[in-house]
This record gives C-alpha cells, sequence and structure tokens, in this order.
C-alpha cells in the first residue's frame, strides 16, 4: 500500500524550488537535455543503517542506479533475531535501477522523480531462499550551486515469497544526502 501522504510531501519538497517565481525561465528542449546531461554521472553518498554510515554509489545515465545498497532495513520487516542476521548476511551486493520519469530545473536546483521501481533479491535462511521485491517511489535533488546529490527512495510494497508486509506504521525510507560527484 503507497503512503500517498508521504510521497506527495516528499514529491512537493523537491519541486518546491523548481516552481518559486525567479525560477520561471523558459527550457526548451536543447536546453533541458544540456541540464540532465550535466547531472549525469557518478556520485559516492552514505546512507545511514542502525545509526551508521553505509557507503552507496549512485550513478545517473540513461537510467538511475543505487549501488551496494543495503538491505537490513528491508529484511528487518520479514525476520528478526538470527534469522534476521543471517538473512542480510547471505545476500550479496544489492543495486537498485529505476528509469526516469520527470525532471525539474529551477535557477538553484535540478530534481529527478524515477518510475516506481522493483528490487529483487534472494535471503538464504536455514537453508531455503527466500524471493523478496520491495517497489520504491525515488526523488534525486541537486543543487546548480555544487555537484552534491540528495536522494529520498521511499518503499510502498514489500513481499517475501509473494506475501505481503504492511509498510504503514513501519515504512522503510532511504535518505542519501549530500552525496559527491566522482571527478572523472
Amino acid at each position: 500500500m503507497v503512503n500517498w501522504k508521504n510521497y506527495l510531501f516528499l514529491a512537493g519538497l523537491l519541486l518546491l524550488g523548481a516552481c518559486s517565481e525567479d525560477s520561471q525561465q523558459g527550457y526548451d528542449e536543447a536546453r533541458a537535455q544540456q541540464t540532465l546531461n550535466e547531472m549525469k554521472g557518478v556520485y559516492d553518498g552514505t546512507v545511514m543503517v542502525n545509526n551508521l554510515p553505509q557507503a552507496v554509489q549512485i550513478v545517473i545515465g540513461t537510467d538511475f542506479t543505487v549501488k551496494r545498497l543495503p538491505t537490513e532495513p528491508i529484511l528487518s520487516h520479514i525476520f528478526n533475531g538470527g534469522e534476521l542476521e543471517a538473512a542480510v548476511n547471505s545476500v550479496e551486493t544489492v543495486n537498485f535501477t529505476a528509469a526516469t520519469e520527470t525532471m525539474a530545473v529551477g535557477d538553484r536546483n535540478i530534481s529527478l522523480s524515477m518510475k516506481p521501481g522493483d528490487l529483487l533479491f534472494t535471503a538464504k535462511v536455514g537453508g531455503r531462499d527466500y524471493a523478496v521485491t520491495v517497489t520504491f517511489q525515488t526523488f534525486a535533488y541537486r543543487s546548480t550551486l555544487y555537484d552534491d546529490l540528495s536522494v529520498t527512495m521511499q518503499a510502498s510494497e514489500l513481499y517475501c515469497d509473494g506475501k505481503a508486509y504492511s509498510l504503514t506504521d513501519n515504512g522503510i525510507t532511504y535518505v542519501i544526502d549530500n552525496a559527491k560527484k566522482v571527478k572523472e
């Protein structure tokens, strides 16, 4: 089930700067493509998991990808105790990819929203494989003054072996703030 209140709040925050009066300049298709090309690249950042920073890498190209996404926040909705530890330890590197849906450009920022995308991976507990599927709503924001990138990924659905898990009272949100563009 999608928590639309959170989704709309995040979308509003990301697009707020792009809708201000001073950003009403015209962007034709060529200028918009140039702006997107300037945003493309590789960014190194961190996401907090259990109050510890975990390194991630973001790639903006033809698609949007987050590499090395920590799975513990997801798996903690499905497993607990020793099962959780076994599940986390069994998962190889997880990468999430989504297609870019819209771009908003303002004088001071650029925001991207991605099409809802599924993250699929397998966890092994007690010799048994569990198929995990998470649907994310993803937004990226970059200041035009800096090369820093901020990303919010909000899980809207979680399934393990076809069984749905509620995210209503305890959602899954990844926040990657101030990721730095890797020099080419």
